[in-house]
């Protein structure tokens, strides 16, 4: 029988670094259908508390810190209880600690990034982790703008990259605004141009 829900994407979507409530509001789909789709194995929810902060960090520039965020977030998470639309097993986007010759100790989110982050070490390409944040704007966003910091930087190249992998208007929007040579690498360059292996098991050295 054929799904209503595309799962593959909104896994890709969920690992590519959106929240719960953003892959269901993009995907339009019933919450409840979640716990459905993880009981069959169709999608897994692999982000805890810390990866999600830093996730959101990374994202907008701000952590989820302060009392006053920490008291929304549990006023929603009340909420949601009360409505039964709050699943408990809500986990990860898996963080990576990576040693680089480069680029010493980093973390690195998900596969795909250790993978190719481990292609640059291995083909000796020197490259940093960026951490500058450049501005864009973007309509949706309550503040009409926000930051973007790419996934690497190609020190010999001066290019940096993004590895991606579910494309949104925001992504699109973040690199039209991208003052300086960007490339954007998904799943199928990673295989296909690189010769990278994402069904393998993870090689961290």
């Amino acid at each position: 029988m054929k799904r209503k829900v595309d799962w593959d994407a909104v896994q890709q979507f969920y690992d590519d670094g959106n929240s719960i409530s953003e892959s269901v509001k993009h995907f339009g789909f019933n919450p409840k259908a979640l716990q459905y789709a993880k009981n069959r194995g169709w999608f897994k929810c692999t982000r805890n508390r810390s990866e999600a902060a830093i996730l959101h960090t990374k994202k907008y520039g701000r952590s989820l810190s302060s009392d006053d965020t920490k008291n929304k977030i549990s006023k929603s998470v009340k909420m949601k209880v009360e409505n039964g639309t709050w699943h408990y097993s809500f986990s990860k986007v898996r963080t990576y600690k990576y040693a680089s010759k480069y680029a010493g100790e980093v973390s690195l989110m998900g596969t795909w990034e250790l993978k190719f982050a481990m292609y640059l070490d291995d083909h000796n390409i020197e490259w940093k982790r960026p951490k500058d944040k450049f501005y864009y704007e973007y309509g949706k966003l309550k503040s009409g703008f926000g930051y973007y910091i790419p996934d690497f930087y190609i020190v010999n190249g001066e290019y940096y990259i993004e590895i991606k992998g579910y494309e949104t208007d925001r992504d699109r929007a973040k690199w039209k605004w991208f003052p300086h040579k960007l490339k954007v690498i998904k799943g199928n360059d990673l295989i296909t141009e690189y010769n990278i292996n994402l069904d393998s098991l993870v090689d961290q050295r």
